[in-house]
């Protein structure tokens, strides 16, 4: 393959791959506490076309998490109850307060219903 042509090819799947930016931030922001604006940039990110499998449960259980600690939790419970429709099996990543756990097990809870 000429350099050419694999230039223009890598620039190709690299246009295709989808971008986890925003959920990188949106973890980062997480991790400092600033849940309202990690839920912004997850709204953004759940947004994205082209997400993969991966990304889009990462993004979907962060948003559960994020709105969780925001106490919003009918907006945690649809996140979780989302995530749980594409993955009955998910455990969350992490242990967390009744805060999180308790939407989460509720959406549980609704998915096995």
């Amino acid at each position: 393959m000429a350099p050419l042509s694999l230039g223009l090819w890598l620039a190709v799947v690299l246009a295709q791959a989808p971008s986890n930016a925003d959920l990188k931030r949106a973890e980062g922001l997480t991790a400092e506490y600033k849940y309202a604006e990690a839920r912004s940039i997850l709204v953004r990110a759940r947004a994205a076309r082209g997400l993969d499998r991966p990304t889009l449960l990462a993004i979907l259980e962060l948003t559960g998490v994020v709105s969780a600690q925001l106490k919003q939790a009918a907006q945690a419970q649809a996140a979780f109850r989302e995530l749980l429709i594409l993955d009955p099996d998910r455990k969350l990543g992490a242990d967390y307060a009744p805060k999180v756990m308790t939407p989460f097990l509720e959406a549980q809870k609704q998915v096995k219903e």
